[in-house]
């Protein structure tokens, strides 16, 4: 027996229990006896034991205590049969298995919680900057692997209104709308549309047209105009249109060719 056991037995029973010759008792007292730090120990919490006893004694009882309780154990009997009458739980406590069962449904909560906010983070479109678009534009014209083919690109999947104005602007078109994905998010973040007019004050690239608030920055001017433009690593040129921004790379021509042949004034 070790010096746990044997001291929770010493604790745990009765005196007269101890003359009995009971097995454990028996075993116990004799790690005790044999035992330094049990002895000491043992001594200790007896003399505790003495201690509250004998201040216990100076404690006056409440009078009718001894009427109450046994009323108590009255009530708390039950009905006729004798059988007690179940006691409620406390206030505030729940037992196991609706503990188990608000874990769960918390649980659950908590995924559908995750998976719809996983969704709405994957799915909703996040406004951009002019300069993020036109680096994430620059980077699918330079993909070494996969570099961007109008002819390869999807139709547009018509999530908002690309349609070009009136005019001259249908003049340079010559394909589109196409979608382009730019943030890996799903569904099309800019219809592209390609442009060519030849000729020696010709011009040809693609028009990338952004959903209606989707840049956040864009420029205040309603045509391409040189502050607009930027020539590395591809030429290329931002304006308003309506709500829209729209970016135009090109492959031929520069910013006052493109204005002129968007308005329709000569080159």
């Amino acid at each position: 027996m070790n010096c746990h056991k044997a001291l929770e037995q010493l604790d745990a029973c009765p005196p007269e229990l101890a003359e009995t010759g009971d097995p454990a008792m028996q075993a116990a007292q004799l790690h005790v006896e044999s035992c330094a730090d049990c002895r000491e120990l043992l001594r200790a919490r007896r003399a505790f034991d003495v201690r509250v006893a004998t201040a216990m004694e100076d404690v006056p009882v409440p009078d009718g205590l001894k009427d109450r309780l046994l009323q108590s154990l009255a009530e708390d009997a039950g009905g006729p049969d004798g059988q007690p009458k179940p006691v409620p739980a406390a206030a505030g406590r729940v037992d196991r298995r609706t503990f188990a069962r608000r874990l769960i449904g918390g649980a659950v909560l908590l995924l559908m919680g995750a998976l719809g906010l996983g969704w709405y983070v994957s799915t909703r479109e996040v406004p951009l900057t002019l300069a993020d678009a036109r680096s994430r534009l620059n980077m699918l014209l330079t993909d070494a692997e996969q570099p961007l083919a109008f002819d390869a690109l999807e139709a547009f999947d018509g999530r908002f209104d690309a349609a070009l104005p009136e005019g001259a602007w249908n003049d340079l078109v010559v394909g589109g709308p196409r979608g382009v994905n730019i943030n890996g998010r799903g569904g099309h973040d800019a219809a592209v549309y390609a442009i060519d007019k030849p000729g020696r004050r010709g011009v040809r690239g693609w028009l990338f047209v952004f959903a209606p608030r989707r840049i956040v920055d864009g420029p205040d001017d309603s045509v391409p105009v040189e502050a607009n433009a930027q020539y590395l690593p591809f030429p290329n040129v931002a304006w308003t249109e309506g709500n829209r921004v729209v970016v135009c790379y090109l492959e031929q021509g520069d910013v006052s060719t493109l204005r002129a042949r968007m308005l329709g004034t000569p080159a």
